[in-house]
């Protein structure tokens, strides 16, 4: 999918993605953003916005309506994907986030870090 001219907004370099069971994806950018676009429609849908450091993990859970983001500011932040908003911001690495999954039926979040943790 190539976004249209009026959907690209500035030039960012993207730094992960993610897919959902729906059609929708999800890519996070250096700037510490993550825009959620449509592929059916073809049309970028949101944008969510509070990490301070490049996105560099992301995972949606098995339904589609939680996704995980980890970063660069050594924070994880979960995400309702419906209301579009920051569920919580789960603080424990010492260094930049680099791998996420959901457990258990989307019941526990595994996260990895350059800090060799792994956090449940």
């Amino acid at each position: 999918m190539i976004p249209s001219p009026s959907s690209r907004g500035p030039s960012l370099t993207i730094s992960s993605i993610a897919s959902s069971q729906s059609s929708l994806f999800v890519s996070g950018y250096a700037d510490g953003s993550i825009r959620i676009w449509d592929c059916d429609k073809g049309t970028y849908e949101t944008t969510l916005n509070g990490h301070e450091g490049a996105l560099t993990a992301l995972w949606y859970n098995k339904l589609g309506s939680l996704l995980a983001s980890g970063s660069k500011d050594n924070d994880v932040i979960l995400w309702d994907v419906v209301g579009e908003a920051g569920l919580f911001r789960l603080r424990g690495h010492r260094d930049q986030v680099t791998g996420l999954v959901f457990l258990d039926s989307g019941k526990k979040l595994v996260s990895s870090s350059k800090d060799k943790f792994l956090i449940v």
